[in-house]
């Protein structure tokens, strides 16, 4: 009895390694092949969880929040990267979210919204959009209707910024614009209703909107040299810059293929399947590596790193406005940047004075944190506009940068961070001269110094109720620009 219970038992196992090997030598090639596409994504996850904190991934100084907040940013790129890759192509493109409340990155811009669709220069695109609750008639161009995001950008572009996870692209033209419109030159019908064409070349007579998304590129090296190539463009890019949070309105967007409407994408069989997942856990880490690199080397946020004496991001003040020199070419058009660190102990605070001599089309102030992510600005308010800043009759201004509420309407809220990154945008519909650039001084104070410091006659008092009653304004807008409904 006992041999005949080992002998089955020894049956088993053995009919069950039989099965098993047979099933692995005999396992569809399909299925090889995602369970391949799949474990490269999963490394991809465990490489960008390194890059976190690795010293060769050039990775912030550590600390509890920032380490916490980074692997919200890791899990916002996954998300951001994954839907991108698997749910969107440019054969039936629809407009997506490039940044959202939960997946920032690129020092994004708290009054922009960021909607980005893939294209292929090789096709034409019709873009079309709708200025919601406009009941006026009359309008030309969308900087004259209310409702309507106070600027909005367009633009088609070649690649987008980070993919490569190296700071080389910064300087290769990989990143480049094709073609821009914005609100003060985009035609509009009388109703609010818009068309963009986007084509290779523009069609004769045709007097629309229009971007090109092919063309000879010129790129400039490192030594000056200018050379040219055939390049087309792989996405559009919207950017709707919300000044007036409490009137101002997300655009109604649409965009088709045309000559195709109706028509399914391709089917994607395994192994194209398990390239999108090989493309993500490819992405995933270059992204965090190279933002890295960017804060670390690009931008010396944390140091000296080119042992030149300075630092590109000053701390406690700002450099001088100029045209984005990190952008590689995919940057808002006609925009000035002005950045630095504020570094404050709670006893101290941070003053910034503004002047414009020449009056931009839109200013905005921003904190941002060690991974280039802005500040929560639905809970706190940690960004301001000029339609949110006092200004004296000189057009002059300022902003307190402090960990508790003084009690002005200019405050900028820490959120407890010790150190952040500061940015300053001014956008013109024309340039201005470099003796126009606006002027910014900086002054760390103490913080129960602070009205001896900016004039205690000249502050308007800013109690809590009216501090509430601001950021519920805030939490409304957002909670509209952001919606998922």
């Amino acid at each position: 009895m006992k041999k005949f219970f080992f002998r089955s038992i020894l049956g088993i196992l053995a009919a069950f390694l039989l099965w098993t090997i047979a099933a692995e030598v005999l396992e569809p090639a399909y299925e090889s092949e995602l369970e391949s596409g799949f474990g490269d994504l999963v490394s991809g996850i465990e490489e960008a969880e390194g890059n976190l904190t690795g010293w060769l991934a050039m990775a912030p100084p550590r600390g509890e929040r920032s380490l916490a907040d980074g692997y919200v940013y890791l899990l916002g790129h996954l998300v951001r990267i994954t839907n991108r890759e698997l749910d969107n192509n440019p054969y039936n493109p629809h407009f997506e979210r490039a940044i959202t409340f939960l997946s920032k990155w690129t020092g994004d811009n708290p009054d922009n919204a960021y909607l980005i669709a893939p294209i292929d220069g090789e096709f034409d695109y019709l873009v079309t959009g709708q200025v919601p609750y406009y009941r006026e008639r009359g309008a030309t161009t969308l900087a004259e209707i209310p409702e309507a995001p106070g600027l909005v950008l367009f633009q088609t572009i070649t690649e987008l910024i980070g993919d490569t996870g190296s700071l080389e692209e910064l300087v290769s033209c990989r990143n480049q614009t094709f073609a821009d419109l914005n609100s003060h030159n985009l035609q509009v019908d009388p109703d609010g209703h818009f068309e963009i064409l986007l084509s290779g070349e523009k069609p004769d007579g045709y007097s629309g909107n229009w971007m090109a998304t092919r063309g000879n590129l010129a790129c400039e090296d490192q030594e000056g040299q200018t050379t040219y190539a055939d390049k087309v463009a792989s996405n559009f890019v919207v950017r709707e810059i919300f000044v007036d949070w409490e009137t101002e309105h997300p655009l109604d967007l649409d965009i088709v293929r045309l000559g195709y409407e109706g028509l399914p994408p391709p089917v994607m069989d395994a192994a194209a399947r398990a390239e999108q997942m090989r493309a993500i856990g490819e992405k995933l880490p270059n992204q965090i590596n190279f933002w890295n690199w960017v804060m670390q080397i690009g931008l010396e946020a944390w140091g000296d790193r080119n042992f030149d004496g300075e630092r590109r991001l000053p701390v406690n003040e700002v450099n001088e406005a100029s045209p984005p020199f990190l952008a590689g070419g995919t940057a808002g058009s006609n925009q000035l940047y002005a950045s630095g660190m504020f570094a404050l102990e709670p006893n101290e605070a941070l003053v910034l004075w503004v002047t414009v001599p020449k009056t931009p089309d839109y200013l905005g102030f921003q904190l941002s944190d060690s991974w280039m992510q802005s500040l929560d600005q639905a809970n706190y308010v940690t960004s301001r506009n000029q339609s949110q800043m006092n200004f004296d009759a000189d057009g002059s201004s300022y902003l307190v940068v402090a960990h508790e509420d003084p009690g002005v309407r200019n405050w900028i809220d820490t959120t407890g961070l010790a150190t952040a990154q500061m940015t300053f945008r001014f956008w013109y519909r024309e340039e201005p001269s470099p003796a126009d650039f606006p002027k910014i001084r900086a002054e760390k104070v103490l913080f129960a110094d602070l009205f001896g410091v900016i004039g205690d006659d000249s502050v308007p008092s800013f109690d809590s109720a009216a501090r509430r009653l601001e950021i519920a304004a805030r939490q409304k807008h957002m909670r509209l620009r952001f919606r998922q409904h």
